[in-house]
């Protein structure tokens, strides 16, 4: 799904090829191919609200993952959950990046958490600011996401961590 895992299975056919395998064996194995966890990864491929989780966690991989759920056939929303976690998010380096990239979803949601040196609100007042809400905590999130999704929706979570165990609890309401 979506063009970096395109660019990726391209490269795995090329790379195939050159080490002497014929094309249509490297294809014949990507069919077989299982993604990585938390690489866009479904959590709950039998609800009617796919929730996945992916381990965005710098504004080019958000960007990255919005773009690729974008791709997808389905008229729903794309809902964007973000705990700012890696050492560079949690300083705020890429603030301006981010509110562009959390602009290819419908509806963003940031947690604000005690580690960050900056406020997640300044997103609000960089980009698309009716699209970016702000949580103080996992309940916030919940209560949100539930507050705006619908079925045909696609909600992913992003965070380099376990997002105290957002997974868990988003599943559980959209089951």
């Amino acid at each position: 799904m979506g063009q970096h895992n395109l660019q990726n299975a391209i490269g795995a056919i090329a790379a195939s090829h050159t080490a002497g395998a014929k094309p249509e064996d490297a294809c014949a194995a990507l069919a077989e191919f299982r993604s990585p966890k938390r690489r866009l990864e479904r959590v709950n491929p039998k609800s009617s609200i796919a929730l996945f989780d992916d381990f965005a966690h710098h504004p080019t991989a958000v960007r990255e993952t919005l773009k690729s759920l974008r791709s997808c056939d389905s008229q729903g929303k794309v809902i964007a959950v973000l705990e700012p976690r890696s050492n560079t998010m949690k300083q705020g380096f890429h603030r301006t990046e981010l509110a562009q990239a959390l602009s290819l979803a419908d509806v963003a949601i940031v947690r604000r958490h005690d580690d960050l040196n900056w406020d997640p609100e300044e997103l609000t007042r960089l980009k698309d600011s009716d699209k970016i809400m702000v949580c103080n905590s996992n309940t916030q999130i919940v209560d949100a996401v539930c507050g705006v999704v619908e079925a045909g929706d696609r909600v992913v979570i992003m965070s380099n961590g376990s997002f105290d165990g957002l997974r868990d609890l988003l599943a559980a309401q959209l089951n």
